[in-house]
Order: structure tokens, then C-alpha cells, then sequence
């Protein structure tokens, strides 16, 4: 969690270093039992809590931070010049712990700590698109490399949509959502948090506006335990109406479109 944000605290430790309360840490030393001379890995780098703290409680251990957010690794950077070679940071991701740890020469390692899922770092910056609660680019990269999320809403088919937004965010309107998201970007790309948001929640509630057509799809799914066979009631073609532009507010929803 984040106690709060800031650009820089006074020592000059980059945004979120300084301010961040990770979860669990009483208990995660208590489980580490970090000693002197033993090496340990910090998996989910993030703002450094875990990795300080053991760093901290052991003077003499050595600790291999990894993430794949630029903004973790600067932060990682920092910390490291403050613990002369004790910690080395390295871009990666978690679920490549043996190449990196190997790479890095940590393994075999004494300790492997991970703090699994997104960041408040991540969520309370609009401009990294993760959040609907405030306008932002639709976004949503964990390493601000390769395709954004915008990429996808504008390319991907109808198919695919529906199964991202079904298999990944378990949103039970998918097919629904899908169908308003082609339709809408026919008229224009979607290329804000709250643009999707707003969609998302006309699909889902219906627009009260008498000026257009109110939206309540109804989606009907069955499955087997592998999932391969679907059944969906039939549903028009939708269009949500554009909501005016009046600047970026923040706009609430309920869609998650991956974990």
C-alpha cells in the first residue's frame, strides 16, 4: 500500500520509496528468518519494502531485486546505491525467477519473497491506465513496453474481446461489452480509461437518457468444466451515446480487464 505520494522525499528517494508500507512485513521477516551471509529474493520488487527490511534486519545478507516496472527499477536503482553492493536489481518477471535468479547469480538463493498483484504505485497514477477511478490513458503496461490496452480495445475482434473480458476479468456482460466496444470504435478509437469506463457502465446499467437507445443486454452462458461451449441469448447490435466532453473526471466501473 501507499501512505501517500509525493515526487521525492526529502533524502531524495524517487516517488513511492520512501512513503511505502508493504503488507505483511513483520510477518514475511518472521517467516525469512533473514541471517548474515545468506542471499534472499525480492521477486516483486515494486517500491523496495521487502527488500529493505531485509537488508535491515540481516547487515550481512545480499538481496536480488526484480520487477519489470520501470518506475520499481529506478526506485530499485536508488536503494541500491544506498546499500554499497548488498542489493542488485534486475528487470524481469517473477514467473522467470530461475533465468533471472541464475543470471544474477542467486541461485541457488537462501529466502524467495514475492508481494503478488498490482501496486497501489500502479493504480494511483491515472496515467498509467489501471485504474478506472480516474481518467487516464488506456494504457495498463506493466513494463510500458509492447502493446497498450488501447491497442487491443481497437483491434482485436468481437471474439476476442468477449473471451478477455469473460476468461480474464470474469465479467459476466463480455459478449455484451464486446459488441458496444466495436461498435462504438467504428465511430472513433477508445483511447481513455474513462471513455471505456463510461461504455462499460451503459452496457451494464443502460443509458437514462431519452436521446438515445437504452442499452440492457442480457448474456447467457453455459460451459463445460473446460469451457469450450458457450450459449448466449440474442441481443441487437448497440451503440452507447458518447458522453459530452467536458475534461477528464473520474468515472467508476466495475470491468477489470485482466488481473
Amino acid at each position: 500500500m501507499m501512505a501517500n505520494r509525493g515526487a521525492r522525499s526529502a533524502e531524495g528517494a524517487p516517488r513511492g520509496t520512501e512513503r511505502h508500507v508493504p503488507v505483511l512485513l513483520a510477518q514475511m521477516l518472521h517467516a525469512i528468518a533473514a541471517r548474515d551471509g545468506q542471499s534472499y529474493i525480492d521477486a516483486t520488487f515494486g517500491a523496495g519494502g521487502y527488500s529493505k527490511a531485509i537488508l535491515t534486519a540481516a547487515p550481512g545478507s545480499r538481496v536480488l531485486a526484480i520487477d519489470r516496472d520501470p518506475t520499481a527499477l529506478a526506485s530499485g536503482r536508488w536503494l541500491a546505491e544506498q546499500y554499497r553492493g548488498r542489493l542488485q536489481v534486475s528487470e524481469g518477471r517473477f514467473g522467470d525467477l530461475d533465468r533471472v535468479a541464475a543470471a544474477a547469480g542467486f541461485a541457488p538463493a537462501d529466502g524467495v519473497v514475492l508481494d503478488v498483484g498490482v501496486s497501489s504505485m500502479q493504480l494511483d497514477d491515472p496515467e498509467r491506465g489501471f485504474s478506472f477511478q480516474g481518467d487516464g490513458p488506456l494504457d495498463m503496461r506493466m513494463s510500458l513496453r509492447g502493446p497498450t490496452a488501447a491497442d487491443v480495445v481497437n483491434a482485436a475482434d468481437e471474439g476476442r474481446l468477449a473471451d478477455i473480458l469473460f476468461h480474464l476479468g470474469e465479467e459476466k456482460s463480455a459478449r455484451a461489452i464486446a459488441r458496444a466496444i466495436v461498435a462504438r470504435r467504428h465511430q472513433r478509437p477508445i483511447a481513455r480509461t474513462s471513455e471505456l469506463a463510461h461504455l462499460v457502465a451503459c452496457v451494464r446499467q443502460g443509458d437514462a437518457s431519452s436521446s438515445s437507445p437504452s442499452i440492457r443486454s442480457r448474456t447467457g452462458w453455459s460451459s463445460t468444466s473446460s469451457g469450450s461451449e458457450r450459449r448466449r441469448s440474442r441481443t441487437p447490435p448497440v451503440i452507447c451515446r458518447p458522453r459530452p466532453n467536458r475534461g477528464h473526471g473520474p468515472v467508476s466501473s466495475s470491468l477489470t480487464i485482466g488481473r
